[in-house]
């Protein structure tokens, strides 16, 4: 991740952001090994030569809820949980989720002395850990992290943008145009959470082909077989 975080920040050098959002899941599942968010996000911020990171815990918009510094999930059974209970991030195959508090969380990744920021408070030293518990905590963190008049990466899910927009100047509002639904759709699940494996159980009038991850990587005649057979549903007009 370190590499990868150096290799961004090149790219993205040249640009002088000012604002750098480090998109992740809402979970915050990452391991020390596999994934680790921590190295990816201050490695980011040293090749850019950002002094300040913050982390927004969450995002209320998608049923994540960042509290006390702990962070809460709505899980498929619809009832909310401690992530370390969560019925499925709990039990990750990858990231499994053994810790809610995500100071420590993020303290044993890498990230450490959060200076964690509760509802309706403003931060004080970075870097900071946000509260989320509504769209309002989600707007204030975003004027909150405006005013500090400095470049920032900023870490968290969509709730980053979500509070960056709350804290732009209004503007007249027009609805997007719709998008083309004609020709045929292409989908690839590459999650191997419960959540994702019911979604392509429930899905309808698909076609569906089971691939392993060594394939992907090894290539060879099991992959050429894959993409031989979605460029026939495809050509077909069907949905793959």
């Amino acid at each position: 991740m370190g590499a990868l975080a150096e290799r961004i920040g090149a790219g993205l050098a040249a640009f002088a952001p000012g604002f750098v959002h480090v998109k992740i899941c809402s979970t915050f599942d990452s391991g020390a090994e596999i994934g680790n968010v921590a190295v990816l996000v201050q490695g980011l911020a040293e090749a850019l030569g950002i002094a300040d990171i913050a982390v927004l815990a969450g995002q209320p918009s998608l049923g994540r809820y960042g509290v006390f510094g702990t962070l809460f999930a709505r899980g498929p059974d619809g009832q909310v949980h401690r992530i370390d209970r969560h019925p499925v991030m709990a039990v990750h195959p990858v990231t499994p989720m053994h810790e809610a508090d995500l100071g420590r969380h993020l303290a044993a990744l890498g990230l450490h002395s959060l200076h964690k920021v509760g509802r309706g408070q403003a931060g004080g030293a970075f870097p900071r850990l946000y509260d989320l518990l509504d769209q309002g905590d989600v707007a204030q963190a975003g004027t909150d992290l405006a005013a500090a008049g400095r470049p920032l990466v900023v870490m968290g899910a969509s709730s980053v943008a979500e509070a960056w927009l709350a804290a732009q100047p209004a503007r007249p509002q027009t609805p997007p145009p719709r998008p083309a639904t004609s020709g045929p759709i292409f989908a690839f699940a590459g999650s191997r959470s419960s959540l994702t494996t019911a979604q392509v159980g429930a899905a309808q009038g698909l076609a569906r082909l089971p691939i392993t991850p060594v394939a992907l990587m090894q290539g060879g005649a099991d992959l050429h077989a894959a993409r031989d057979w979605a460029l026939e549903w495809l050509s077909r007009g069907r949905i793959a």
